[in-house]
């Protein structure tokens, strides 16, 4: 019976070892993890780096020749000149806003030709050279001189003041424009067709 009972107590301290060490166990990785959620939680709380530059935008607008240049008003935030304004069309009269648009014209050697009337004062004249793929183009200002019905007295120019153009324009409808001249010698611009007038079609 004595040797039972030590068998018995052998048995109850081994287990009690057991049971010691896997509490052990279990209370250092539950330091562990305190440790490591206290430093994580430091961390976060630390202090915020100062915000950098933000990203560079850079716009990239490709004002076409029609818009009138931006004017500029006011100071720019930190210095440095005034701040454009917004592109705001010129106002125009209504016999003006006729001619608004693109106008084009097939010349008897094939040649097309197309006039861009812009609502800034612009003109743009382009020729499309029927052998050859590169066009050419030409910028000017425009303006009426004076009107009688469906007859306008339109003149442009070049800024240099070499191509300077004053001709009578009639329409013909809304849509069909001619040119009755008087037209510059060797224009490779604006030319006259065999009945002496050149004929432009509104563009679609």
């Amino acid at each position: 019976m004595d040797e039972q009972h030590d068998n018995d107590d052998q048995q109850d301290n081994s287990m009690g070892m057991v049971l010691a060490v896997v509490a052990g166990g279990v209370i250092l990785v539950l330091v562990v993890l305190a440790a490591l959620g206290a430093g994580f939680f430091i961390f976060r709380s630390g202090p915020a780096m100062p915000p950098g530059p933000g990203p560079v935008v850079v716009i990239d607008e490709d004002v076409g020749w029609e818009q009138p240049p931006m004017a500029e008003n006011g100071p720019r935030p930190g210095g440095g000149g005034p701040a454009p304004m917004p592109v705001v069309a010129i106002e125009i009269s209504p016999a003006a806003k006729r001619f608004q648009g693109e106008w084009e014209s097939t010349r008897p050697d094939g040649t097309k030709s197309t006039m861009f009337f812009g609502v800034d004062g612009r003109l743009r004249f382009m020729n499309h050279p029927a052998d050859d793929e590169a066009p050419r183009s030409m910028m000017l200002r425009w303006e009426l001189r004076e009107s009688k019905g469906d007859r306008f007295q339109v003149r442009y120019n070049s800024e240099d003041k070499v191509y300077d153009v004053e001709q009578e324009f009639e329409f013909q409808g809304n849509d069909r424009l001619v040119i009755h001249g008087p037209f510059r010698e060797n224009d490779r611009w604006i030319v006259k067709g065999p009945d002496g007038t050149a004929k432009y079609q509104r563009k679609k």
